[in-house]
């Protein structure tokens, strides 16, 4: 519009300065132009940046692994902090694939006194799993994978009639590393 204008400027008043003709003809119009970047700006509303958004474009994750991770940084833990929450997932739910994850939304082996908890959403799931591990874990000092293991997942715990729970450190571990190095 703005060369239109300048074109029409020119071949009217002839050796004119086209923006300042410019901005006579579009006051006419009662139409503004931003004719310089200060203007632009200054005119310009600043939204806020949408926090989702740009943690989604950071994640360069999996879908639920990335939800697990960005509860984990709005829960005030850090980016390592975040991965171990996400490892410790990963490891529980057989890569999200246990029945514990898929019909209960558990994803981390939370038990209650009748066995494995339930969760209405994939979502509630994921904020008790990451609620837990902040409480329980991190702000009592547990803050490594190391100091977590004996307490979350002990070896030769009564409820570990097949020794499973040997794997838990390396397993969760490994996954960490991962993640770090992705």
């Amino acid at each position: 519009v703005g060369v239109v204008y300048g074109i029409i400027a020119i071949a009217i008043y002839g050796n004119v300065n086209p923006r300042i003709v410019i901005k006579e003809i579009v006051k006419e119009e009662e139409i503004k132009i931003k004719l310089d970047r200060s203007d632009l700006l200054k005119e310009e509303k600043k939204e806020e940046p949408n926090i989702a958004e740009i943690r989604s474009e950071t994640c360069h994750l999996g879908e639920i692994e990335c939800k697990i991770y960005n509860k984990s940084i709005e829960y005030g833990l850090s980016r390592e902090q975040a991965f171990i929450v996400v490892s410790i997932s990963r490891h529980e739910t057989g890569k999200w694939t246990s029945k514990a994850f898929l019909n209960k939304n558990n994803l981390g082996g939370i038990m209650c006194s009748t066995g494995l908890r339930s969760y209405n959403s994939l979502d509630d799931g994921i904020d008790a799993f990451v609620s837990l591990l902040k409480r329980r874990y991190f702000d009592r000092g547990l803050d490594t994978i190391e100091k977590i293991q004996p307490v979350y997942c002990p070896i030769n715990a009564d409820n570990d009639p097949h020794n499973l729970n040997q794997y838990w450190l390396p397993m969760v571990t490994k996954y960490y590393n991962e993640y770090l190095n992705k």
